[in-house]
């Protein structure tokens, strides 16, 4: 069997192909606060993807996210590994390995690690947007993304964050620097 090139190091084929990857092997982003995890597993720039996204995302112990909502994509979750919850319109449910959440365009949601460890999960958006790539590029460290971020939208999350506790890396690195000038 011929081993196949991984996602990362391919070019883009003249006529549509299969391709294999391990996850292990892609990068890993980290959030603002240092509490999330996100590999891009493909969407329209990774991996050859037109019409959809997935993201292998790990939320740590106390890890949220404010109530938000995609107009202009489809969205799901597929709970791998962990416990915590899932808010819409319709209330707040518990969720573990195995559940499974859908989002038609426009529906309210949000969810969090309530659990005792690591919430592990794949997130999918159809189509991939602007849109989800400024929340990535505005929560994560992308290189290649730093044209979408959003200021407006940092500002908010930041806020949401720090209303529960959270600083942020720069914050908790602005404190380390002022401890050592005293």
């Amino acid at each position: 069997m011929t081993q196949a090139p991984s996602l990362l190091h391919q070019s883009k084929p003249d006529r549509p192909v299969a391709q294999v990857s391990n996850w292990n092997e892609l990068p890993t982003y980290y959030d603002m606060h240092g509490k999330r995890q996100l590999k891009i597993l493909f969407d329209d720039e990774i991996g050859g993807a037109e019409n959809v996204a997935v993201e292998y995302i790990t939320y740590q112990k106390g890890d949220e996210v404010r109530m938000h909502k995609h107009d202009d994509s489809e969205h799901a979750f597929i709970i791998l590994k962990g416990s915590g919850f899932f808010e819409c319109d319709t209330g707040r449910y518990p969720i573990k390995e195995g559940s499974i959440m859908f989002m038609p365009k426009g529906a309210n949601h949000r969810l969090g690690n309530n659990g005792d460890g690591e919430l592990v999960l794949l997130e999918i958006f159809a189509p991939p947007t602007a849109a989800r790539k400024a929340g990535l590029a505005t929560c994560y460290a992308i290189p290649q993304w730093k044209k979408h971020f959003d200021p407006k939208l940092y500002k908010e999350k930041k806020e949401f964050a720090e209303a529960r506790g959270v600083k942020s890396k720069a914050a908790f690195a602005e404190a380390k620097e002022s401890r050592k000038k005293k």
